[in-house]
């Protein structure tokens, strides 16, 4: 079976709560695409908005998960463009 490119891959967490689970899955997935070969400034919007899929009970819940992540996405970015 050949493995999949990063890009097809979906992450659903079904009760994400605050995101946990979906954080770690945003960088297991940020070092599959630069494993890939895909350009550093493509990664973290292609992951958030393709493969990270997160649902709650709790509305205030998901709206942490959802800052967590922006948060995550933006550190990964920078800790890739020190001079930006």
């Amino acid at each position: 079976r050949t493995p999949r490119p990063p890009g097809e891959l979906k992450v659903l967490d079904p009760a994400c709560g605050s995101g946990h689970f979906l954080l770690h899955a945003f960088d297991v997935l940020a070092e599959l695409h630069e494993e890939a070969g895909t350009p550093p400034g493509d990664i973290p919007a292609r992951i958030l908005e393709k493969s990270l899929f997160g649902i709650d009970i709790d509305r205030r819940a998901v709206q942490i998960a959802g800052l967590a992540l922006d948060l995550r996405a933006r550190r990964w970015l920078r800790s890739r463009n020190p001079g930006r």
